[in-house]
């Protein structure tokens, strides 16, 4: 959807899960197997993109969520052409480390979070900002939530 100014402005919504019960341990770490949801709104909120990508087995949270929210920008610069780009995230952590708050330790999370400023310099206006994760399957009639499509990537049933 181009808005009057002729920009493609979009909103993107990310979730992570992780699978309890799909574990592996790789030089001594352990690994959950873990799924992302990304649906791509326009300005009025109506879902253009809804995607449901397992993204393997990996150490944490954070990293899943981080991941997952830079598949989800790329998602929507690249096939959905969006120049201004508004993310929602269930992780307050990620917002803080992607806004520049706080610091990230950790190699793996560190990687990732280059990625997410890397495609943010492809944007003319990214913003990141935490909701509340609902765990609703369905926000709207026919329309998965995050959540939901991050489950069924990672392997877990609805709840």
């Amino acid at each position: 959807m181009t808005d009057l100014d002729g920009s493609r402005r979009f909103h993107l919504e990310t979730d992570a899960s992780l699978n309890p019960y799909e574990r592996k341990e790789v030089g001594g770490i352990s690994l959950q197997r873990a799924g992302g949801g990304i649906i791509v709104r326009t300005p009025s909120m109506v879902a253009v993109g809804m995607y449901s990508v397992p993204l393997g087995f990996l150490p944490s949270a954070i990293v899943a969520e981080s991941l997952v929210l830079f598949r989800g920008m790329k998602v929507a610069r690249e096939r959905h052409s969006a120049r201004i780009l508004r993310a929602r995230t269930d992780s307050a952590l990620l917002v803080e480390i992607v806004s520049g708050r706080a610091v990230a330790f950790d190699p793996t999370l560190l990687a990732v979070v280059k990625k997410i400023a890397e495609e943010r310099d492809h944007l003319e206006g990214f913003q990141v900002r935490w909701t509340p994760s609902s765990h609703a399957h369905e926000r709207q009639p026919g329309v998965p939530t995050a959540d939901a499509l991050a489950r069924k990537a990672a392997g877990l049933s609805a709840r």
